[in-house]
């Protein structure tokens, strides 16, 4: 059952993103503090684009959006990246 989510989340990101003008660039998933994790890069014009997507396994999703024109993303880049690493859930 969590994997039909797992892919209905990512389908309705990649689709949002087509809808939206963003071309996906990359595209990962893997496993990241105990939790599944998928992560589009993305383009439009000047604009760039970072969505992560946490999983955990009681079926909440977490989602962290990075988008700025591609100067001020470069610049900021390491900023998310501490953002995203430093993400964890409590267990219960």
């Amino acid at each position: 059952m969590l994997l039909t989510h797992y892919q209905k989340v990512k389908d309705e990101l990649k689709q949002l993103m087509a809808y939206s003008g963003v071309k996906i660039v990359d595209e990962k998933a893997g496993a990241f503090n105990n939790l599944e994790k998928y992560e589009l890069l993305g383009e439009a014009g000047s604009w760039k684009m970072r969505t992560v997507i946490f999983f955990s396994d009681n079926g909440l999703t977490y989602t962290f959006q990075y988008q700025s024109q591609e100067e001020f993303f470069i610049i900021f880049y390491n900023d998310f990246d501490k953002i995203i690493n430093s993400f964890t859930t409590q267990k219960k």
